[in-house]
């Protein structure tokens, strides 16, 4: 066998070891690979009770799981399904109907429980790129205040870095106020269980 056949043979099984690793850890974790993103929602109750039921048995989206991870993860998928607890079927409704007033806007998802990674990615390097001035910081600090979880996500995770992200792009770019940021981060919490919609 030539050098450059060895070369690529060697190539390939180290892409599989990746992989293999990668789905052993989320193995090991309780969760899974990332979905294929599901069409946007039709707000229908008939079509929110069959993408629920379908969503509420999805676990790629984790407690835990860091912005950095998500660079291993394929390219086009989704992170579906709650983190935390069990998805809640009238909660569920109330947020995918609220952001249904948001479609017109790229940069907010149309469904809490099924964030496509490209967006995930994208959100996550306006946190990385995007120096708030003392008063848009101003305005962040006020939405954490105002958010049913005092903050983008209730933990550290990929779901904070890139709701973070959001939130600064929407205040630098589109004039968001602290109540409006907080209202859409209780309309994107992917924790699961009531939440709360009403801030």
């Amino acid at each position: 066998m030539s050098r450059a056949l060895l070369a690529a043979a060697g190539g390939l099984a180290a892409l599989a070891l990746v992989a293999l690793t990668l789905l052993l850890v989320l193995h090991d974790r309780g969760g899974e690979a990332p979905g294929r993103p599901l069409p946007r929602p039709p707000l229908t109750l008939a079509a929110l009770k069959t993408r629920f039921a379908l969503l509420d048995e999805r676990h790629s989206n984790q407690c835990g799981l860091n912005a950095q991870s998500l660079g291993s993860l394929a390219a086009h998928g989704s992170l579906q399904g709650a983190c935390c607890s069990r998805m809640e079927f009238h909660h569920y409704i109330a947020q995918v109907r609220g952001l249904h007033r948001y479609r017109s806007l790229a940069e907010i998802p149309a469904d809490p429980y099924d964030i496509p990674l490209s967006l995930a990615r994208t959100l996550i390097g306006y946190d990385r790129t995007i120096s708030l001035t003392s008063s848009e910081q101003q305005v962040y600090d006020k939405a954490t205040r105002l958010a049913h979880e005092h903050g983008p996500c209730c933990c550290r995770c990929w779901r904070w870095s890139a709701f973070e992200g959001q939130a600064k792009d929407l205040i630098r770019r589109r004039q968001f106020s602290a109540k409006q940021v907080a209202a859409l981060w209780d309309l994107e919490d992917g924790c699961g269980g009531p939440g709360d919609t009403t801030t």
